[in-house]
């Protein structure tokens, strides 16, 4: 359906949410869903935001450079070091724990709910303060808050009146405790 939407040459990628804290249920005779999927489409690929968001490692890091030579990929002999690292430059991430396991005081009680630590980083990484954020599954609305946190515009869509009820309610929340997180 996105292909249809954006085309399919506006497919940037696929990342990998790895949902480490997830508790297999062996009773249900299925395979084991550790992971979400999220598909990264742009409006006009090569016209698109990438913002870089660097974390601070807490350690200097060194690692051997590594150059494309001939379409290949090559490591030199050469070393960078550095004490911030570059997030969401590999397909899965792993550090982000899942909202619906454990003690987290973002559980909303839907299951298909993502971190905002997770949406944050790619609203941050796709988008400029005042840009407008779409959620057309808003479902609890978590894409939506961290947009409005960030200083995003946004547009949100679901079936559910339930889900609309439970994200309208949400975004009052924000807007009257003023809870907005730093770009």
């Amino acid at each position: 359906m996105l292909d249809e939407i954006f085309g399919f040459k506006n497919f940037l990628g696929e990342i990998v949410w790895y949902r480490y804290n997830k508790i297999p249920d062996k009773t249900k005779k299925l395979f084991f869903k550790m992971h979400d999927t999220i598909l990264h489409y742009a409006k006009n690929k090569g016209q698109h935001i990438f913002n870089q968001i660097l974390s601070p490692t807490g350690k200097m890091i060194k690692r051997k450079k590594m150059k494309k030579i001939n379409g290949k990929i090559a490591v030199l002999d050469e070393y960078t070091e550095y004490e911030r690292e570059l997030l969401l430059t590999r397909s899965v991430i792993e550090f982000v724990p899942d909202p619906n396991i454990g003690d987290s005081g973002e559980k909303t009680g839907f299951e298909t709910q993502k971190a905002e630590e997770i949406i944050s980083l790619f609203i941050l990484a796709s988008s400029n303060p005042g840009d407008i954020v779409a959620d057309f599954f808003c479902g609890s609305g978590t894409t939506l808050a961290v947009a409005e946190k960030l200083g995003r515009r946004w547009i949100g869509c679901d079936l559910s009146k339930f889900a609309i009820q439970v994200t309208r309610k949400r975004l009052l929340d924000i807007h009257n405790s003023k809870d907005l997180m730093e770009d």
